[in-house]
Order: C-alpha cells, then structure tokens, then sequence
C-alpha cells in the first residue's frame, strides 16, 4: 500500500528514524540518529568515516573524499531508509568536512608545506 514501507533486512530505518534520541549533555543535538567514526587512512591523504545508527551500532555507509568533486561525499551502504532529518545530518557534516579540508590545504599553500 502507498505510504507504508517495511523495512528490510538491514534497514537502519527504525533505529535511524523511530526513535528518540539519547538524553544528557554529552549528545551532539546535531547528530541524533548518526554519528561518524574516523577510520584508519592508511595511505590516503583525506579522512575517512563510517557512518553507524547512533542507537545500535549498524554500519550504514561511509563519508569519503571524492576528487573529481572536490568535496566529501557519503556513499551508503545496503538498501538503508533515510527520512529527511538522517539526509540533513549526513549533508552537514560532509559540509564541515569540506569546509575543515578546504582551510586545511589553504593553510598548506600559504606556509608551503606540500601534501
């Protein structure tokens, strides 16, 4: 039926969307039903993040450095629902990423430090 949608195996949707955000101080208001988790580079010269639900730990995709975009983007991972709020997260914080890499390598330039 129109409107309803169930969701499958893997789907963060309830844990993402259904439910209320954890309660104290040290919650990022923010961030409420994703956080980013910095993962090893290895070799790269960018950051790179997993993508968890905030209440259960589920790996929903990955926030990387895409170079023909000049830009952090999140590519998602399975067939994971995503309801506006989730969308806004996720896009803000590839915004600040951006922003944070951009300054990064304008600062590189003008003291000469070569990446």
């Amino acid at each position: 039926m129109l409107g309803q949608v169930r969701p499958g195996p893997g789907c963060p949707a309830p844990a993402l969307c259904h439910q209320e955000p954890p309660a104290g101080p040290e919650v990022d208001v923010a961030v409420q039903y994703v956080r980013f988790e910095e993962m090893p580079g290895g070799r790269r010269k960018t950051r790179l993040w997993s993508v968890r639900t905030t209440a259960g730990n589920e790996l929903v995709g990955s926030v990387f450095w895409k170079c023909a975009w000049r830009r952090y983007v999140m590519s998602s991972s399975g067939t994971a629902l995503w309801d506006a709020t989730c969308l806004r997260e996720v896009a803000d914080f590839c915004e600040r990423q951006t922003h944070a890499r951009r300054e990064e390598r304008r600062r590189e330039r003008e003291e000469g430090v070569k990446p």
